[in-house]
């Protein structure tokens, strides 16, 4: 069982999905075409630029620094997706996947 996270943007009617949290497993990423992020620089620029907010699936909201110790907090767990085209790790050592996920 894991929860889902996504940034609903003021400007766009539409939400971005971030990433998953799952028992035992790091945070896995969501990575994106449109908007490019592909790592987690990528994501607090787009935080910074795009005012809104994040929310997980049950509609709780967290700030960005709430958000950023949850993650930290998932970064010792023993599973990580394994690396290929389609799962990676950005230069943080923060796991990434290109496919749909949620």
């Amino acid at each position: 069982m894991g929860t889902n996270y996504y940034y609903e943007s003021c400007k766009r009617s539409e939400s971005l999905h971030i990433g998953k949290s799952s028992a035992g497993w790091v945070f896995i990423f969501q990575a994106h075409d449109e908007p490019e992020i592909m790592s987690v620089s990528d994501y607090l620029v787009h935080f910074e630029n795009n005012p809104g907010k994040i929310v997980n699936e049950y509609q709780q909201e967290l700030t960005v620094e709430e958000f950023k110790q949850l993650v930290q907090s998932l970064q010792s767990q023993p599973n990580r997706p394994r690396e290929n085209l389609q799962n990676w790790s950005d230069l943080e050592d923060y796991h990434f996947a290109k496919y749909n996920f949620s």
